[in-house]
Order: C-alpha cells, then sequence, then structure tokens
C-alpha cells in the first residue's frame, strides 16, 4: 500500500498559504489533523450535494478514484475503491478495494489498472461504470478523463470543495475550468456555496447500462 500523506500535506499548505512550517511540530500536527477533520466533514456534505443533483448513486459500480482514508468521500458507501492508497484491513468489506494505480490507456481510451500481479488490465463497463474524484492532487491525476466522458462509454464526477477563505480556491477552480473545457455537452456543473464552503462539480448525466 502506498501513502497520499505527502500530497496531503502540500494541499493543507496550499489551503493555508503556508510555505515554511515544521513538519514535526506539535502546533503543526494539531493544525494538520484539525483540518483533515474539517475537510471530512465538507466532504460529507460534498457527496450530499452530488447525490441530490444525481450525479452520485451509491452502488458497487461507482468507483472513488486516488484517494486515501482521510481524504475519501465514499467510506460510509457501497461503492468500489480504487485507489493504491487504503489498507483493505481498515475498510469494513475489503472486497470494495480495488488496490492498483488507474489510469486511462491512450490507444483506445479505456480505462485500466495495473497491479503488482497484472501490467495492465481494462476494466469492463459491467464491472465499472462512474468513476468519481475530487480535490485531485494536481492537473495531472484527472489526464485522460475527459475520454471517459467523451466516449460515452462512461459517467465520470469531478469536484473540489473547501473554506471560502482557503488559499488554494482559485487554483483548485481553474484546474477544474479547464478540465471541463475538454468535455462534450453531456454535463452538469455545478457551484454552490454553503455558509463558509464552497463545492464545484462537473459531471456526467447519468447514462445507464
Amino acid at each position: 500500500m502506498k501513502s497520499n500523506y505527502d500530497e496531503l500535506i502540500k494541499q493543507f499548505l496550499a489551503a493555508c498559504g503556508t510555505k515554511h512550517i515544521d513538519l514535526k511540530s506539535k502546533s503543526f500536527l494539531e493544525e494538520f489533523s484539525n483540518w483533515l477533520k474539517e475537510r471530512k466533514e465538507v466532504g460529507e456534505k460534498y457527496v450530499s450535494i452530488i447525490s441530490n443533483f444525481e450525479l452520485f448513486k451509491d452502488n458497487s459500480k461507482c468507483a472513488e478514484v486516488n484517494k486515501g482514508i482521510e481524504d475519501s468521500v465514499t467510506l460510509p458507501y457501497h461503492t468500489k475503491l480504487l485507489t493504491p492508497y487504503i489498507d483493505v484491513n481498515k475498510v469494513d468489506d475489503p472486497n470494495r478495494v480495488i488496490d492498483a494505480e488507474f489510469s486511462i490507456y491512450k490507444n483506445n481510451k479505456l480505462p485500466i489498472i495495473s497491479t503488482k500481479d497484472v501490467k495492465i488490465q481494462v476494466i469492463p463497463n459491467n464491472k465499472i461504470m462512474t468513476y468519481m474524484t475530487q480535490n485531485p492532487y494536481d492537473s495531472q491525476m484527472l489526464g485522460g478523463w475527459n475520454n471517459l466522458h467523451n466516449s460515452g462509454r462512461n459517467n465520470i464526477v469531478v469536484g473540489i470543495y473547501g473554506k471560502e477563505y482557503d488559499k488554494d480556491k482559485s487554483k483548485k477552480k481553474d484546474i477544474l475550468l479547464r478540465f471541463r473545457k475538454q468535455l462534450d455537452n453531456n454535463f452538469r456543473e455545478i457551484e454552490y456555496v454553503l455558509n463558509d464552503e464552497y463545492f464545484c462539480v462537473v459531471g456526467t448525466k447519468q447514462r445507464k447500462r
């Protein structure tokens, strides 16, 4: 199992606008822990919003991609967890976890996974129909996701959320905007503000198989 701890620290520092900090200090550990807890609570609201707008359906044909225990938003649900960042022993149903690297095959635009045992394996639609992720660690994390949507074979849900005062809000929105411009017209876009929290999502108008 890989760790996404460094990626989470980068996101924390970007949100706070801090560049230099003692990562071993007690104050950092407390602030970082509180930030993770706070983001987990905002993530719960994010799932409610995308559910209300019918972009998210809780079933085993939906997979949350490349998230760990700390930043997953679907742990209480029945979705697949397609990620190298989750210890199966920390999930109620280990069968939900697909411990693999996810990517989009360049030649035929199909979703693929690679594991320690299998170099490349195509994921059939009858296994996973919808792929979702949120607050991507960088723009590269969304590489090829537009092809999933534009192919007409799969649904995607890509979003960002956080606090209105976060220093990285504009950068995150810019990444999502540039991604949205790569999609055809069969998608929904949501921008929502609740008190001091913001939510932005683009997702396929749900296709059924």
